[in-house]
């Protein structure tokens, strides 16, 4: 409190020093008979005031939370050491919002809240000590439903995103502002709606225990696929069910996509697939391309279901095909997207999860499964948020391109929407698909 109130009265000193400084140049030695210079001063004074009231907690948090920046320097007569301590200073608060004003009806609607606080530090700002005081720093001000994004800004300041996402929404809340036809839309995230770029696609693993949101979110991503401008570039899309085809039976009659939900077709699809492949990369290397143009998509609903198959020459020989599907597959367009309530060697063999770079945590109490996206520590001191505690639908999503880590909720799709918009593509795709081919 002692800092506050000494930061207050030295910004009114020179507040009032600079008024005075101005009025000295324009009256020269007669400025203290000018009233209107004792009338700004208040008044600026008095702006100082209201703002150090209203930002109190803001403007003391550096101080109670020892964010600061150090100078090391000799003195004058260069006989020891002197360490000068600049505390961070608080600039503003501002809200974040998007371009769209009928979004940002939306987010309100949902419960999704955004705001920024800027500081800054005549030496340097710590970004460290920001991200490892966290939890201190949202309890200290008092957001404990928020989770804090630290984010540098130029050489000496930070930006601290306080984001608090919203627990529930439906695919329909959203799906009207779902603009960039060229992603895969994953939910909300302290940006807004968070898409991964359908041209940089990889293989993804994603693990959660059950009724954390998986088979949910796998909906979310074949609707994004299925968007018509999305579908041009596929070629076909294999959904694979082996704990009993229901979660994804109701795809079978929508055009380029096939299922499959018995493990012996399984193993024959795979040799099909390597086949296909194989022939792609050769194609590629004769025409010195990079990549594909047409994507090939393998949706696993449960891939732990293999490891359990008491064939072990049958399990034997899938792995080894999805070892070369996930090690190749990517440059042929081939991606797979492995679903699993929890993951290590005994499930699934590292060479295969090693490949699939990008992966997706739901709520899990498994340490094999966290440390597919991080050690605990570390995504405790980035989020504030312990995954066992994710509701329905809050996941971490780590980008394979970028190791980059957000927090992301997915929308809920209930079974009249799931089953209305599968009978839409249901009829409409197999007439897009004849206009595409002409």
């Amino acid at each position: 409190m002692f800092y506050t109130l000494k930061q207050l009265f030295w910004s009114l000193l020179l507040a009032s020093s600079i008024v005075i400084g101005i009025f000295v140049f324009i009256d020269g030695s007669e400025f203290y008979k000018n009233v209107n210079m004792y009338m700004m001063i208040f008044l600026l004074d008095i702006a100082i005031f209201i703002r150090f009231v209203r930002n109190w907690k803001y403007i003391s948090m550096p101080y109670a939370q020892n964010l600061y920046g150090r100078f090391l320097h000799n003195t004058f007569l260069g006989l020891r050491d002197r360490r000068t301590v600049f505390l961070d200073l608080f600039l503003f608060k501002k809200s974040v919002k998007t371009s769209s004003n009928l979004l940002e009806v939306v987010y309100k609607k949902i419960g999704m809240q955004r705001f920024a606080l800027y500081y800054y530090n005549f030496i340097a700002i710590n970004k460290e000590q920001y991200e490892k005081n966290a939890e201190k720093i949202i309890h200290y001000l008092g957001y404990h439903q928020f989770t804090i994004s630290v984010e540098p800004i130029f050489r000496k300041m930070v930006r601290l995103v306080f984001y608090r996402l919203p627990h529930f929404y439906r695919y329909f809340d959203v799906i009207n502002f779902i603009q960039n036809p060229y992603g895969i839309f994953l939910g909300l995230g302290k940006d807004g709606l968070i898409y991964r770029d359908f041209a940089k696609l990889d293989h993804h693993l994603i693990v959660g225990e059950t009724g954390a949101g998986k088979s949910n979110f796998m909906h979310v991503l074949l609707f994004s696929i299925l968007n018509r401008k999305c579908f041009k570039s596929v070629d076909r899309i294999y959904l694979i069910d082996l704990k009993g085809g229901i979660e994804l039976k109701r795809y079978e009659n929508i055009n380029k996509m096939k299922f499959v939900y018995d493990i012996k077709k399984l193993d024959e699809l795979l040799n099909d697939i390597v086949d296909q492949m194989n022939i792609i990369l050769k194609s590629l290397r004769e025409k010195n391309i990079r990549k594909a143009q047409k994507y090939t998509f393998i949706f696993f609903d449960e891939i732990g279901a293999i490891s359990s198959y008491p064939d072990k020459k049958l399990r034997e020989s899938i792995f080894r095909k999805l070892a070369l599907i996930a090690m190749q597959g990517r440059a042929a367009g081939i991606l797979i997207f492995a679903f699993a309530q929890k993951i290590d060697n005994t499930i699934l063999p590292s060479i295969i999860v090693n490949n699939l770079q990008s992966r997706v945590l739901f709520k899990t109490s498994s340490d094999h499964n966290i440390n597919l996206i991080d050690l605990k520590e570390n995504l405790r001191e980035k989020f504030t948020m312990e995954i066992q505690d994710f509701q329905k639908g809050r996941c971490i999503y780590k980008d394979g391109d970028t190791s980059e880590k957000i927090m992301v909720q997915t929308p809920y799709i209930d079974d009249v929407t799931l089953n209305t918009l599968i009978n839409l593509y249901e009829k409409n795709y197999p007439k897009l698909c004849a206009l595409e081919s002409t």
